[in-house]
């Protein structure tokens, strides 16, 4: 089952971390996330997958996300 909606970039300056601080708009994963396409990736990774006869399947981001992760590290 796909529980999808689009995930447009949330503005980040507003994100506070729950000890203090802010995420600094020059980390890279912040970059990073400004200009990859999760939309466009996101209708790929479903495209695969039955709308209707299964458990629901993870988020496209999350999972893009692991994969990219894993990746550069």
């Amino acid at each position: 089952m796909i529980r999808y909606k689009s995930n447009r970039q949330l503005n980040l300056e507003g994100f506070h971390l729950p000890f203090g601080g802010e995420l600094s708009p020059e980390n890279r994963w912040v970059k990073w996330s400004w200009v990859i396409p999760w939309d466009e990736l996101a209708i790929g990774y479903y495209k695969a997958m039955s709308g209707d006869q299964c458990r629901p399947c993870k988020d496209a981001r999350l999972v893009i996300g692991a994969v990219i992760l894993k990746q550069v590290n």
